[in-house]
């Protein structure tokens, strides 16, 4: 293998761990580079992830807050709904609220983990794909050179 082919699967390499858990934008560029050219790659590393990052910031910040954020969600816990699966369509109505027996329906303790717990587990399995990767992109390389 040469150089520009080693570089190109480096760059491959990179752009999987950039998409992994990346926003709708950012992976739906990085998967264009992938299926591209080396030079689509190359200009993906270079710019357009950091375009595609800033699609992905943006359209987070214009987002309609999620029920419950905004103090707007119904105090009671009464809800409607509709719904279609596999199996045909539904509608629900009624409480949706749920207490603990024996409690009076007060929050109960938190541990102070909140969604970091969430980050931290998507973290370490980036990681670990990533590792992963470039373990495959190490021994291709050994193999390519004891040609």
């Amino acid at each position: 293998m040469t150089q520009y082919e080693l570089r190109d699967q480096d760059n491959r390499v990179t752009i999987a761990k950039i998409i992994d858990g990346g926003g709708p934008e950012l992976v739906k560029a990085g998967r264009a580079a992938l299926a591209g050219t080396p030079a689509d790659r190359t200009e993906f590393l270079k710019t357009g992830r950091h375009e595609a990052h800033a699609k992905d910031q943006a359209a987070k910040n214009n987002e309609k807050p999620t029920p419950g954020k905004d103090g707007k969600d119904g105090k009671d816990g009464n809800g409607t709904g509709t719904g279609s699966g596999t199996n045909g369509t539904g509608t629900t109505t009624g409480n949706t609220a749920v207490t603990a027996q024996g409690h009076n329906g007060s929050p109960l303790a938190t541990t102070g983990a909140g969604d970091h717990t969430t980050m931290i587990a998507g973290g370490a399995g980036t990681a670990l794909a990533a590792g992963a990767g470039l373990l495959l992109a190490a021994r291709m390389r050994r193999a390519g050179a004891a040609r």
